[in-house]
């Protein structure tokens, strides 16, 4: 080119000419550029990024090798499934016959028996039928540059989702729940979104929830490294109003009287105190006694304000100031402070900016905020200077949520000029309001690519939003769109895994289910959760209901009648046992061992309770007469509590037995509807690599616009009317449970 010299002519002519053609062209690029440009946001992760003017460039692997790259939209924080998971592969070859046969001289050939068998397997399943053009799905794109591959898109979101404790305000015209995917208020605390990378060998066939819910586990991809870089999100607004509550916890009367209880040597000394300064008052008369207790007691009352209000204020402060704290402790020691924004995730505060990084967070005192503390954020300090500097050094920029002159504290002019010639100014500081959010950068770990609901019809029941959240995982908004990845991924590991034996392949048994998961499985039923309350309940009633009578009608023996005596008898024991000191200590102690075995509030269930209570009274007045003593009582308590708890935990290990075999069971099956292997358990070394790319709407719209058969989302609109709600049903009214 003449307008350029020779140097720059030659670099244009050997760097690398970009396609903009087709679609993989526009994913290189778009990936190529989020990569580099979270090298300078994360320059500690060299690893997981390009470096300097590197392009990405996807590898023509072996056939039915995929290539995972996930497409989120810059500075999204949403609830949406409104970011983008792509499949790339190069298509095996096919014989086509009577039934679809793999046969490429690319795929390992010792591994085919066992694929071949799996795509068999799908192609047969009439109850979930495979995508269309099973086992090679997809659409064909070509190019002379970037040559031939199949791709398939699927939405997903790469950000945690809502918060399942957040309230949901917004309704329907009927009434119902719905998520406001505006309100970021309803994004969980603290929770990370995995930040864009090339992570290679990091994901494997296993178990979703495996460990901490196994009973809900199923089949997905699971990240192995113990962590990975992420994002996370920190509304200050939230940790201000809980340092608020704390700071108005209680009436200051409530706390003077506490303070005042331990101080009980100084009030009587302030007391005899007092009555020396009204000595001059008459006490004659009961009136005039009363006259002067109230004087006293009034002046009492009032140095005690005056004394113990510096005191209320401390422990106040100091309450708010353990909130902020617990905020700051959170942060790990490897967070990076990257931005403040605004709640609409606006960025107010730039703090990879030159002169802006923030060397640490503080809480400090603030005499003018209500609870007398503050959370700032201290800047690093500039480096000596040789001269006085002559104006006080510029601050950083104001966030657009706070007020300029609260938000941010530089040293004055006047101490910087009288300051040593070699010493650098105080560091500036930005007190933190309700409206920052201040994002950080650190590590993840556990996430995984799963769906969001089981069912179809499950994720437009639940309106879209993400039921299924957990940190840095990517989650799919379609199960059936899961379901076809995890099919695609199957049979890529299948096809390719090194290390695979005919052990792999063997049909999946119980025995498998119960080694992987089986010690968490009684973990967490013997932690009583939630979902198995009915089952315990029914447990109960059947351990503990009496023997049914024997029904003695069609034979010639006597029915057994209560005598007069034995009635007599019975109210007397029942009397004696109510009107004594044990009785109570009976009641606490069926309580306890109830609670010790049944710590969830969720399984108390009032006629069962009663059928315990009755049960463990039974034990004790059938070791009682009307002579018994106080002693002979307080045994038989003792011992019927005994046999009492002695069932009690039976039972409960019985309900323990009945409800693992059970879950092992339904697990079972529903891990060989997923597909997976014995090695699937832990131990396949077989992993795949997942790019995470930022770019904007625009680009991810023209890209997938290239594939010409399925848009962005088009399946999920975001207007999609609501089901109809069904009719509520009555609640019953429930009883209150004992107290612990």
């Amino acid at each position: 080119m003449p307008t350029t010299t020779e140097n720059e002519a030659h670099r244009a002519t050997l760097g690398e000419t970009k396609c903009s053609d087709c679609m993989i062209g526009l994913l290189k690029q778009y990936t190529s550029e989020s990569l580099r440009a979270q090298k300078k946001l994360d320059p500690s992760n060299q690893k997981y990024h390009l470096q300097d003017n590197e392009e990405i460039e996807f590898l023509r692997a072996k056939p039915l090798t995929l290539q995972l790259v996930g497409l989120r939209r810059e500075r999204s924080i949403s609830n949406k499934f409104d970011d983008l998971m792509v499949v790339l592969y190069d298509p095996a070859l096919l014989k086509e016959g009577e039934k679809t046969v793999l046969e490429d001289p690319d795929l390992r050939q010792e591994n085919l028996p066992s694929a071949q068998g799996y795509v068999d397997k799908i192609l047969a399943d009439k109850k979930r039928p495979p995508q269309k053009d099973w086992p090679l799905p997809g659409t064909d794109v070509s190019c002379l540059q970037c040559m031939h591959w199949r791709v398939l898109t699927f939405p997903i979101t790469t950000e945690p989702g809502y918060d399942p404790k957040a309230p949901h305000t917004k309704k329907d015209a009927q009434g119902k729940q719905l998520p406001n995917f505006d309100d970021l208020s309803l994004l969980p605390d603290e929770v990370g979104a995995v930040a864009p990378g090339i992570y290679n060998n990091s994901y494997r066939v296993g178990l979703h929830l495996g460990t901490r819910k196994p009973p809900n586990s199923f089949a997905a991809l699971q990240l192995v490294p113990d962590s990975i870089p992420a994002r996370r999100r920190y509304p200050i607004g939230r940790f201000l109003k809980r340092a608020e509550s704390a700071f108005n916890k209680g009436t200051d009367d409530d706390i003077r009287k506490a303070l005042i209880r331990k101080d009980a040597k100084a009030q009587k000394e302030l007391i005899a105190s007092i009555q020396e300064e009204f000595k001059e008052m008459k006490r004659g008369t009961k009136a005039e006694k009363a006259a002067f207790d109230k004087a006293v007691k009034e002046e009492l009352d009032a140095r005690n304000r005056e004394t113990y209000a510096p005191r209320i204020l401390e422990l106040r402060t100091n309450a708010a100031r353990a909130v902020l704290n617990a905020l700051k402790a959170r942060i790990g020691k490897n967070e990076r402070y990257i931005r403040l924004e605004a709640p609409s995730g606006a960025e107010t505060q730039d703090f990879a900016k030159e002169g802006n990084q923030i060397s640490s967070m503080e809480v400090a005192d603030d005499d003018t905020s209500p609870i007398r503390v503050c959370v700032r954020l201290v800047f690093e300090s500039s480096p000596p200077t040789s001269s006085p500097p002559t104006a006080a050094p510029a601050a950083p920029p104001a966030s657009i949520t706070a007020k300029p002159s609260a938000a941010v504290a530089s040293a004055s002019p006047s101490a910087a000029v009288g300051a040593s010639a070699t010493t650098p100014p105080p560091p500036r500081t930005l007190t933190l309001t309700k409206d920052d959010v201040l994002v950080t950068f650190g590590t993840a770990a556990g996430t995984n690519m799963h769906r969001s609901v089981s069912e179809e019809e499950g994720a437009w029941r639940k309106n879209r939003e993400v039921n299924n959240w957990s940190e840095g995982c990517q989650v799919f908004r379609s199960p059936n769109d899961f379901r076809h990845f995890m099919r695609m991924a199957m049979l890529s590991k299948r096809v390719h895994c090194p290390s695979r034996t005919d052990k792999c392949g063997r049909t999946l048994t119980v025995e498998d289910v119960e080694k992987g998961i089986g010690e968490n499985m009684t973990t967490y039923i013997n932690g009583c959760p939630n979902e198995f309350a009915k089952l315990a309940n029914s447990a109960l009633q059947t351990g503990f209901s009496p023997p049914t009578p024997v029904d003695t009608s069609a034979s010639n023996e006597p029915k057994a009648t209560a005598t007069p005596d034995a009635k007599k008898l019975r109210d007397a024991v029942e009397k004696l046992f109510a009107e004594s000191k044990a009785n109570q200590e009976f009641t606490n102690q069926v309580g306890k061992a109830y609670w010790k075995q049944f710590p969830s509030e969720e399984y108390y269930n009032k006629n069962t309770y009663s059928l315990l209570q009755d049960y463990a009274r039974e034990k004790v007045l059938s070791a009682l007469s009307d002579k018994s003593t106080e002693e002979d009582i307080k045994k038989a308590v003792d011992a019927g509590i005994e046999e009492f708890t002695k069932k009690l935990t039976e039972t409960k290990d019985g309900w323990v037995k009945s409800v693992y075999v059970k879950q092992i069971e339904l697990k079972h099956a529903q891990y060989l509807e997923d597909g997976l292997e014995p090695c699937d358990f832990g131990t396949c070394g077989f992993k795949f690599d997942y790019m995470l790319a930022e770019t904007t709407r625009t680009n991810m719209e023209a890209f997938v616009s290239r594939l010409g058969d399925r848009d962005w989302n088009s399946l999920y609109p975001q207007d999609a009317p609501p089901p109809a709600p069904k009719p509520p049903k009555p609640a019953a009214p429930r009883a209150k449970a004992p107290a612990k």
